[in-house]
């Protein structure tokens, strides 16, 4: 339902519990770290956030979302040109 979501990936990078619909896009691109939730089914968005509230990010979430950095995105395009 979202766009591309730089929300969820800026709150990823940041090491925040982060919540999506599983859409497509936002596995391709983010894999095991967001928490996904069937679409549109708001109960389990509830539960999922009441659950996770209290542990902590997910192993090599934060490693993970480094590698969509604009700064080493942007010096890899540069060494290819």
């Amino acid at each position: 339902e979202e766009g591309w979501g730089i929300a969820l990936a800026e709150g990823l990078y940041a090491g925040c519990h982060s919540f999506c619909y599983e859409l497509e896009h936002y596995t391709s691109i983010f894999a095991q770290y967001p928490e996904y939730i069937p679409l549109g089914d708001k109960e389990a968005f509830g539960e999922r956030l009441l659950k996770r509230y209290d542990s902590g990010v997910k192993k090599g979430q934060i490693k993970a979302m480094k590698l969509h950095d604009d700064n080493l995105l942007a010096q890899q395009l540069l060494k290819k040109i």
